[in-house]
């Protein structure tokens, strides 16, 4: 058993999580907000690591399965999204990842019966990874996952929508555990679909 690497610091991808946000809003026409289910998503993809300061992190490619719902209608085009991730390790150091997620989404213009959106996120990850110790990329049960990302919802019929994202996503705990904290900086891609409750 080799002995953990020292985590080499970059800037907390939470902090920036939260700009975005801010930046997302800033715009917005003031609209009421409403809770409310309005539709349910189901997407899965894969996820490519490392892709951001590379040099000094090991390989951790990981498939992706989620399930989303909206919860509020922030503003007209923006929505407060609840997400159940469930991750699997394809290439690197075995094991899962799972947990749930916050998403804000910005949606644009309909265009030919597509609806370009942004969305930025955060939540918490469940992982058994952090077991194995020739691994310095995760270092705790719990994680945090802020993410980026953008995609094109396209109407299929009433009700019924495909989605396909692209999204950038960073994995750590965020400093709270000193020593095997270097983290996953991945980009993935996504397929899924959509339907609306009403």
């Amino acid at each position: 058993m080799r002995p953990p690497l020292e985590a080499k610091r970059s800037p907390c991808p939470l902090f920036l999580t939260i700009i975005l946000a801010f930046i997302l809003l800033r715009n917005c026409p003031v609209h009421a907000a409403q809770f409310s289910l309005r539709s349910v998503e189901f997407l899965s993809g894969h996820y490519w690591s490392p892709v951001i300061a590379a040099t000094h992190r090991q390989d951790l490619d990981y498939m992706a399965l989620y399930m989303r719902s909206e919860l509020i209608r922030v503003f007209k085009s923006v929505s407060l999204l609840g997400e159940i991730t469930f991750n699997k390790t394809t290439k690197g150091p075995d094991g899962f990842m799972g947990g749930v997620t916050i998403i804000l989404r910005k949606e644009f213009s309909n265009l030919y019966d597509s609806v370009p959106y942004i969305q930025i996120g955060c939540g918490v990850l469940y992982n058994d990874i952090y077991k194995d110790y020739e691994q310095d990329l995760i270092g705790n049960p719990i994680e945090f996952n802020p993410q980026l990302g953008t995609g094109l919802m396209y109407e299929l019929s009433k009700g019924l929508n495909f989605h396909v994202e692209a999204s950038f996503q960073h994995i750590s705990n965020a400093g709270l555990k000193k020593g095997r904290n270097i983290g996953v900086n991945g980009v993935g891609f996504l397929l899924g679909l959509s339907w609306t409750i009403h």
